[in-house]
């Protein structure tokens, strides 16, 4: 018996994975038939909110936030929004709305549809789907004879959000969503911003939100999905190409069945793609354009860079352990990271960042928008990225080149959502997109951390340095109520 007990191992360990595939299989089915149970979900839910929660730390010196508190009273309002949506979500019919047999026949159509989409939504980050078995390949080529297909045919004139293009000798028809996007900035206060728009009634939330149990928002289409469409791209004509990647991101990551029905029935209804990467990445901002140019309304949110990175930072030293927790742990980052600059042109080598050495000014070198956009796109994606990521004024060329500021393109500094004119900039925000007045009342702060510890003087004083110029730059851009909007205090000035 002993010569048997390796294999008697290897087929029990085969059984159980085979059994938690089943059960992955089953669970990401339920959501998708009429026969889910909210029991199942707030289990899901539950379970997937306290695996991988990583423990926050808290200063010595403060009172430690009640964040515990903030996540739950924000998982029973992100419950409420869900329930709301799963029940007009593949519903039966006559629960929807008083409907004719005609418009019955175009619903029991549009469920077809969405169930075929269900099916093709593939496994990405921490999304339990049944297209697990699919390689990148499959899901990221043409195949006529497997795509799901929408034709209202003689009906299209009931609809009055509908995107048709071709490709090759194939008609495509999908919904227009996103109706805008949230392009950044990271640590800026998207997540809270997502938070405000979920509240409104005329909202829909993306794919991943639903299959992730709620904790995920950003869907990353343009950074990291674009890749497989890219690689395995066997169109001769680009548009083609451009056609198939509009098809695979609406219906991948959209509620492309509340959005149907919403628009059959002439009501409004919207979703939105919140990814704040995307603002980083120079070339999305034509790739988006080619891929949804029914999609004209964008939004970034910019926190003063100085605290922005300090943030991420903190971010980090909670999710890394292999970041330090400590002030001369940030401040021998960031100096890492400007000499990293240097070696790349986007900061002059005449400074000197070692030891404790603060320049009188750090003046950017001279470079067109096109070197500085080539050598920003490479150095980016390299750690530490504490300050590359609030250069802001060279993040915004490509998308002012697509986007007009602010017609299309609406900027927001984050300290609007404080300080008494969350109210305000929550309804410049409703305007900008197309959706109508909400009441909403309360505008908590999602992901509000506490720091163990403060930045260093000197620390500070080099950052400030460093994003002067490139603040005033800003303003160039963004006009000038810009001018001045982080006014960093310099040491001369505290004695006046």
């Amino acid at each position: 018996m002993k010569g048997y007990g390796w294999k008697v191992e290897i087929c029990l360990g085969c059984s159980l994975i085979t059994l938690l595939l089943l059960r992955t299989a089953l669970q990401a089915n339920r959501i998708f038939r009429n026969e889910y149970t909210d029991e199942w979900l707030d289990t899901t839910t539950r379970q997937r909110r306290g695996r991988g929660r990583p423990k926050k730390r808290y200063s010595p010196r403060a009172p430690a936030v009640d964040a515990d508190n903030d996540d739950d009273q924000r998982a029973t309002r992100m419950k409420q929004k869900r329930d709301n949506i799963l029940r007009t979500l593949i519903a039966p019919n006559g629960d929807l709305y008083n409907t004719t047999a005609e418009t019955r026949a175009l619903i029991d159509h549009i469920n077809d549809y969405t169930q075929c989409t269900h099916r093709a939504i593939p496994p990405l980050r921490g999304r339990a789907t049944k297209a697990a078995s699919r390689t990148a390949a499959e899901q990221a080529r043409w195949n006529p004879e497997t795509a799901c297909s929408f034709d209202p045919g003689e009906h299209a004139a009931k609809f009055d959000h509908l995107y048709t293009c071709n490709i090759g000798e194939t008609q495509i028809v999908i919904p227009k969503a996103p109706s805008f996007v949230i392009i950044g900035a990271q640590k800026g206060g998207t997540t809270s911003m997502f938070d405000y728009l979920m509240d409104h009634p005329n909202v829909r939330p993306t794919m991943n939100w639903f299959l992730s149990g709620q904790l995920r928002h950003e869907v990353h289409f343009f950074d990291f999905e674009w890749r497989p469409l890219e690689t395995y791209n066997e169109f001769e004509n680009e548009s083609d190409f451009f056609c198939l990647a509009a098809k695979s991101y609406v219906e991948t990551n959209f509620d492309v069945n509340s959005l149907l029905k919403a628009d059959l029935h002439g009501k409004t209804m919207l979703s939105f793609d919140k990814t704040p990467r995307y603002i980083l990445r120079p070339n999305i901002a034509k790739k988006m354009k080619m891929t949804v140019p029914w999609m004209t309304r964008l939004i970034a949110v910019l926190r003063d860079p100085v605290k922005r990175a300090f943030s991420e930072f903190n971010m980090d030293t909670q999710r890394m352990l292999s970041v330090m927790e400590t002030p001369q742990e940030f401040d021998k980052s960031v100096r890492e990271e400007l000499m990293h600059l240097q070696e790349n042109g986007l900061v002059r080598r005449l400074y000197d960042f070692s030891g404790d050495n603060i320049p009188e000014e750090i003046v950017p070198p001279k470079l067109s928008p096109a070197q500085e956009e080539a050598i920003f796109t490479k150095v980016e994606p390299q750690r530490p990225r504490y300050i590359k990521r609030g250069m802001y004024a060279v993040q915004l060329i490509s998308w002012a080149r697509e986007y007009s500021i602010p017609d299309n393109l609406l900027v927001l500094n984050s300290d609007d959502f404080h300080f008494g004119g969350e109210k305000e900039t929550f309804h410049k925000v409703l305007r900008h997109v197309g959706l109508p007045y909400h009441d909403k009342q309360d505008f908590d702060v999602v992901h509000k951390r506490s720091y163990s510890f403060d930045m260093l003087n000197s620390t500070k004083e080099l950052l400030e340095k460093f994003y002067e110029p490139y603040n005033a730059r800003l303003a160039g851009i963004l006009g000038q109520e810009w001018e001045g909007v982080w006014r960093y205090v310099k040491p001369a000035d505290v004695t006046k």
